[in-house]
């Protein structure tokens, strides 16, 4: 096993908690980004969306798009 000078592991800590910190802000953009994605393609359907139902039925309409019940 090597050995390693406190310096040499005070920074590998440093560069972890770095990339840990790294991480953790890219989840948080992703998190925010797919929130917001979620708030626009729901604008004007919030009367039609239910979470946690499921569906019994689908349909289509004449111009093409779908409808579930």
């Amino acid at each position: 096993m090597p050995h390693y000078s406190i310096s040499i592991i005070r920074a590998k800590i440093i560069d972890e908690n770095a990339l840990a910190y790294i991480i953790d802000q890219e989840q948080m953009i992703n998190l925010r980004f797919r929130q917001a994605l979620r708030a626009i393609m729901l604008e004007g359907l919030q009367d039609r969306v239910h979470y946690g139902k499921e569906a019994l039925r689908a349909e289509t309409t004449s111009d093409g798009s779908s409808t579930r019940a």
